[in-house]
């Protein structure tokens, strides 16, 4: 057998693998393909912000442990606790409650262009959300996913999505009202 080709997948499925991709492959790669065609013109943002100036609510979601780190606790949460999927990421069933005051600094952080930039490729274990803001307009809904592990937030609505990188103050911003608000993830992978 040629050295090369083999050589080839075995890199391509390591990268598979360290990314945490697992199962969820196809989903995934449509979500990476926005990362390589963002532009720092991108004119896409414009709808998301404006969805979520005009939403008339927000809900709080809580991710589940991380899908390469912690993938034994994730295994276990997904067996005894309730959950659902957005954008192919599972999340907590139960909601978590904001309380007023935090609705409109996270609208401002959220729709604010200047908080994000151009995606970096990073080596963090793959994309995990750690958090999902679902803002709704009427019948418009737009999901925010974060990412503290490796600072990216991941734009989705029924039409596809957009990744970017959060800039240090926005991502420290995000941080400080929601990591007050974790209460069903465990804290390690026991």
């Amino acid at each position: 057998m040629n050295a090369r080709p083999f050589s080839i997948l075995l890199v391509v499925c390591a990268l598979s693998i360290l990314s945490g991709w697992g199962g969820k492959l196809t989903d995934r790669q449509a979500m990476w393909k926005q990362v390589e065609s963002w532009n720092d013109a991108n004119t896409d943002f414009g709808p998301i912000s404006h969805d979520i100036e005009i939403a008339d609510s927000v809900t709080l979601y809580e991710g589940l442990p991380h899908q390469a780190e912690e993938k034994n606790l994730l295994e276990r949460e997904l067996a005894t606790k309730k959950t659902i999927l957005i954008a192919s990421y599972p999340f907590y069933e139960r909601l978590l409650h904001l309380a007023d005051d935090e609705v409109e600094p996270l609208r401002r952080l959220s729709s604010d262009r200047n908080n994000y930039v151009r995606p970096a490729i990073v080596a963090c274990g793959g994309f995990h959300p750690d958090d999902c803001l679902a803002w709704k307009a009427g019948e418009t809904k737009r999901y925010l996913l974060i990412c503290f592990g490796c600072g990216k937030i991941f734009f989705h609505n029924a039409k596809g999505g957009l990744m970017a990188d959060m800039t240090e103050t926005a991502e420290a911003q995000f941080k400080e009202i929601l990591n007050s608000h974790r209460d069903q993830r465990p804290d390690t992978d026991g």
